[in-house]
């Protein structure tokens, strides 16, 4: 026989705060309650463990005034909205399956189940502690899977798309109506149409999303995770922050000349003329760049315009998320008039290049490979590789920490295409690039500093 309880949720704790306030917290939300009377509170002690069905809850505080009545079914609901309660599937005194919120315009109630039921192409399925959770960016609750079977009942029911081949969508037991219900409210059902198709695969807006778009859009904007969001500083205690500048990467040092800025302040072209003028150039020059060009180039875009090592922090041409600065440049060299043809690291406290000496073919590899993803022949002049330290932002941040990197890209990007139109070159940003093929080529280690962007001149 199966029961829905409703139990609280794991990691919700309660805090007394004084003789007649709780607080019922959660990693992520809490609720205070106001003055609770002794049935009140003592009907929160039945929500531990496994917990109770609604209606016993209800019964439990029988004896009160319906206004206390009304105020429990308040405190339920929004509980339940907060993803302080979980919805749970209880079968011979086991918990099996529960839902919780982890949307803040989540409201609890039965939708209608698909007569042909099929999982849908958004759902991931992940182990969580000591069991599995599945969820959707389509769905404001994730469902926790606590036993195997609901696994290998997940697999038999869902793996047959044809309902007369697969008796278990004929005649489900309760136990699978429930389940299927469970998943139908979590928006992880989709119904397969007679042509074998989706419901989701002939929606015009949901064919146009990629599963981890739509994944990485959900879980990386407040509203729709189960995990805090922003500078939560969740590894202070554990882990040392990344330094705020990364260490040289080699012994063979260019010295940058540094351009006069206040002359450019009086002789460059007006911001509205740069704005209105900026355009993605992929073909050559007549000549290369300099190397005062490019130096010149990376002054203006990326050095370090000040720091405060104590706070971890600095200020630069480009805007970053916090200050953490966590972008690092290569310029990959094919021509440039005054600097030899390599890799090198740009060093943007000190404005100088260090020359990383890698394998000539590795080098030609890349650079054929930036041509290619602009869809040219010529080799770029110039090839500016974009990496991030990767945990100077997660570090800090929750949930938000890659999008934010990326959006940090898109800073340095314009940074850098105002500037390279204000000096007259000829930029171009690339949609794409190979981050495994960079890792080989600098020995890095791609999870720890990775490809993010890059960015042409000729």
């Amino acid at each position: 026989m199966i029961n829905k309880h409703i139990a609280w949720a794991p990691h919700t704790t309660l805090n007394e705060l004084d003789e007649n306030r709780i607080q019922i917290r959660s990693p992520r939300r809490q609720l205070v309650t106001e003055s609770l009377s002794s049935g009140q509170r003592a009907a929160f002690d039945l929500l531990a463990g496994m917990g109770v069905p609604s209606a016993t809850l209800m019964k439990s505080i029988e004896h009160e005034d319906v206004q206390a009545r009304m105020r429990l079914v308040t405190y339920q609901h929004e509980c339940i909205r907060l993803g302080l309660i979980e919805q749970v599937l209880v079968v011979d005194e086991r918990p099996i399956a529960g839902a919780i919120s982890i949307a803040d315009s989540y409201w609890p109630r039965d939708e209608k189940v698909p007569a042909r039921p099929a999982l849908s192409r958004f759902a991931l399925l992940r182990p969580h502690e000591e069991h599995f959770v599945l969820e959707s960016p389509l769905s404001l609750v994730q469902v926790h899977l606590y036993e195997p079977q609901c696994l290998a009942w997940l697999g038999t029911l869902l793996s047959d798309p044809s309902a007369s081949n697969n008796p278990t969508l004929d005649k489900p037991s309760e136990q699978e109506n429930a389940m299927l219900q469970l998943l139908t409210n979590a928006s992880l059902l989709t119904e397969r149409l007679a042509d074998g198709r989706t419901q989701e695969e002939v929606d015009d807006t949901l064919q146009q999303w990629q599963f981890h778009d739509l994944y990485f859009h959900s879980r990386s904007r407040d509203g729709r995770t189960p995990e805090a969001v922003g500078g939560t500083y969740r590894f202070r205690e554990s882990i040392a922050p990344l330094p705020l500048l990364k260490p040289p990467m080699s012994d063979s040092i260019v010295t940058l000349p540094r351009p006069d800025l206040k002359r450019l302040a009086t002789e460059d072209a007006s911001f509205t003329s740069v704005l209105e003028g900026r355009r993605s150039q992929r073909k050559r020059r007549h000549e290369p760049p300099t190397l005062a060009q490019l130096s010149e180039f990376l002054f203006r875009s990326a050095r370090v315009q000040q720091k405060d090592e104590k706070g971890g922090v600095s200020w630069r041409p480009y805007p970053s998320g916090g200050a953490c600065h966590e972008l690092e440049i290569y310029v990959a060299v094919d021509e440039c008039t005054g600097l030899k043809p390599d890799l090198y690291h740009y060093e943007p406290d000190g404005h100088q290049l260090g020359r990383l000496m890698v394998d000539s073919d590795a080098l030609r590899r890349i650079l054929i490979r930036a041509a290619s993803a602009q869809a040219v022949t010529e080799k770029p002049n110039l090839l500016l590789l974009i990496t991030a330290r990767f945990q100077r932002v997660s570090w800090k941040y929750s949930a938000l920490a890659y999008a934010l990197t990326l959006k940090n890209v898109g800073g340095l990007m314009q940074t850098m295409y105002l500037v390279a139109t204000a000096m007259e070159l000829a930029p171009c940003a690339i949609g794409t690039g190979d981050s495994d093929l960079f890792a080989r080529l600098t020995d890095i280690d791609v999870l720890q500093e990775g490809l993010v962007g890059e960015f042409t001149l000729r």
